[in-house]
């Protein structure tokens, strides 16, 4: 088969924004203070009863929302189409979830 260079393209960046999802995990994993959600936002120590679990929570929170977004990076191979359907759908329905995991972890 052969792909144009779009497809190499849209797949680089899927999984360029996948790998970023997946570090801030790692990165959350790695951390001795509770890592925060929101931009600017910070979570006191004293707010966190057990920081390592609450660490390690949310650092699979992020790995996950990163690996299911590199999964959508291959069927670009076949249609970027249902991709970049499958791109928008993850993120706009992904986004509510991360708030609401957050929220739980929190």
């Amino acid at each position: 088969m052969q792909y144009g260079i779009g497809v190499l393209w849209f797949n680089i960046c899927i999984w360029l924004c996948a790998a970023i999802f997946v570090v801030i995990g790692v990165w959350t994993l790695c951390r001795k203070t509770p890592m925060h959600f929101w931009s600017g936002s910070t979570v006191s120590i004293a707010e966190i009863r057990d920081i390592r679990r609450y660490n390690r929570a949310n650092g699979r929170m992020w790995i996950l929302f990163g690996v299911g977004m590199a999964l959508i990076g291959f069927p670009g191979f076949w249609s970027i189409a249902a991709a970049g359907v499958c791109v928008f759908i993850y993120t706009l329905g992904g986004i509510p979830v991360l708030v609401v995991l957050y929220d739980k972890i929190y």
